[in-house]
C-alpha cells in the first residue's frame, strides 16, 4: 500500500477508531515518526511497510493507521 500522507512531529491529528461498535473520534499530536520496518509501540506486533507515527491522545499512545490520519 502506498501512502503519501506526511506528517512531523508536533502535528494535531484526528482519526476515527472502533470500539465495541461504536466509533469514536481520536484527537491528539504526532509524538514519535516511525520508520518503515520498525515496530511502533509493541515489538510483538509487525512493522509497517511504510512510516507511520505514534500520537498522544491525553496520556495515552495510540499507532494508528496513517490512511485514516488527518490534519487539524
Amino acid at each position: 500500500m502506498k501512502n503519501n500522507k506526511k506528517f512531523k512531529r508536533g502535528d494535531i491529528v484526528t482519526w476515527k477508531s472502533q470500539s465495541s461498535g461504536y466509533y469514536k473520534t481520536k484527537i491528539g499530536e504526532i509524538q514519535v515518526i516511525v520508520p518503515a520496518g520498525v515496530p511502533g509501540l509493541d515489538s510483538r506486533v509487525f512493522p509497517r511497510n511504510h512510516e507511520s507515527y505514534i500520537v498522544l491522545v491525553k496520556n495515552k499512545l495510540y499507532w494508528p493507521r496513517v490512511c485514516h490520519l488527518v490534519k487539524c
